[in-house]
């Protein structure tokens, strides 16, 4: 796969040279979940997130943390960049910092502009909200301290489990292999208060509770879904 898109990338990379646009388009290359270690679709191909441990739809490294990639020749020098950033950032990235315009308006928006960092600039301190399930999991990340509620977990389902908080150094402990929740109570604390405050404000829009099909959607069952949603009659949908 990494030898496929190698390939496919190179031919938009040289279809730009030969538009002459390369020089006035970036590329962002990025993902939105780590490798599934199950094999996918075909049991036999399998991903490997070394040296974190975990996967896509968990919350331990192997399963969050991406590569990012910037490129846009003579605007970003060639540099590592150690900032952690969310993809939700991308948006007022483009628009504030590519684009120089204003957000629009008063209206709030989920994530900050980072293009600064990438010309020697600084973010200030925030947390990162990695995923929220109500009384299943969730994990947020402030500086190089990560809570994870209920790490083992995934994220896919809706199920209610016990809570088990970890606290994890990512910088000192990028395989989160020491749990030292119990070294940093105060910081377990807070770290607490930030995930049940991204609880409240949590809103489950994947799930309709309706009994019938919207116009132009299909039941989720015609599309082969084997998921199931807090146990109730509602249905799931998708265009």
């Amino acid at each position: 796969m990494i030898k496929e898109m190698d390939n496919e990338i190179g031919d938009i990379v040289t279809a730009l040279e030969t538009a002459g646009i390369r020089d006035s388009t970036i590329i962002i290359f990025t993902s939105d979940n780590g490798a599934t270690l199950l094999g996918g679709i075909w049991d036999n191909y399998y991903g490997n997130n070394t040296p974190f441990q975990g996967e896509k739809a968990g919350l331990f490294e192997g399963g969050v943390r991406v590569p990012l990639i910037w490129n846009w020749p003579g605007q970003i020098a060639v540099q590592e960049v150690d900032t952690a950033v969310h993809l939700i950032d991308l948006f007022p990235t483009i628009i504030e910092g590519v684009l120089g315009e204003p957000m629009f308006g008063s209206q709030e928006v989920d994530g900050v502009n980072y293009y600064g960092v990438m010309d020697g600039g600084a973010l200030a301190s925030r947390d990162l909200i990695l995923n929220v399930i109500p009384n299943r999991c969730g994990a947020v990340v402030r500086g190089y301290w990560k809570l994870v509620n209920n790490p083992d977990v995934n994220n896919i389902d809706t199920t209610t489990v016990a809570d088990d908080f970890r606290l994890y150094n990512v910088r000192t402990d990028p395989d989160e292999s020491s749990d030292i929740s119990g070294t940093y109570p105060a910081i377990v604390s807070s770290l607490q208060a930030a995930l049940s405050a991204a609880e409240a404000a949590y809103v489950d829009t994947q799930v309709l509770p309706i009994t019938s099909t919207p116009g132009g959607w299909v039941d989720m069952n015609e599309c082969g879904t084997k998921r199931i949603f807090h146990n109730t009659p509602a249905y799931l949908y998708a265009r």
